[in-house]
């Protein structure tokens, strides 16, 4: 686990009333059809996280699960490292959680932030301020703890 006992605290918070939690990565595509990142999710038991490539674009997931899933959300069995929890397996919620990005989108439920400055502005300005806040490269992620752990 990472050198900073903040960071294992955190996901401990996170990941409690689980079997298994998850964090997602962005890793170069290789093939010459598709040169996108694409999305790759690392499973682990609770309790025994590996240290997270702490980058911008590495995300926790946010509530543990009671098993690792094999199929994705349409039935189809794919290998674990490319699916993400599903609702039907989440075991507990230890948090709320919200994400901030810049959005330059005027569309309907869209945060118009035009920087990382006024999202930090409109965060310090919640009347309950999150637990944890993390940048993201393009944004936040905040986190509000819950005091007890609600199992599914």
């Amino acid at each position: 686990m990472s050198d900073d006992p903040r960071l294992e605290q955190f996901l401990d918070a996170l990941h409690k009333g689980g079997q298994y939690a998850h964090y997602c990565t962005f890793v170069p595509n290789h093939q010459k059809d598709n040169p996108q990142e694409r999305l790759e999710v690392t499973w682990f038991p609770v309790g025994a996280a590996p240290t997270p490539p702490l980058t911008p674009k590495c995300y926790f997931g946010v509530n543990p699960v009671k098993a690792i899933p094999t199929e994705n959300a349409q039935g189809k069995v794919v290998s674990a490292r490319h699916i993400k929890a599903r609702v039907d397996i989440i075991s507990a919620i230890n948090c709320f959680f919200a994400d901030f990005d810049v959005h330059l989108d005027t569309a309907p439920g869209k945060g118009n932030y035009e920087s990382k400055e006024q999202i930090l502005a409109h965060i310090e300005g919640l009347s309950k301020p999150p637990s944890v806040v993390v940048d993201t490269g393009r944004g936040f992620h905040c986190y509000w703890l819950l005091q007890d752990t609600q199992i599914i």
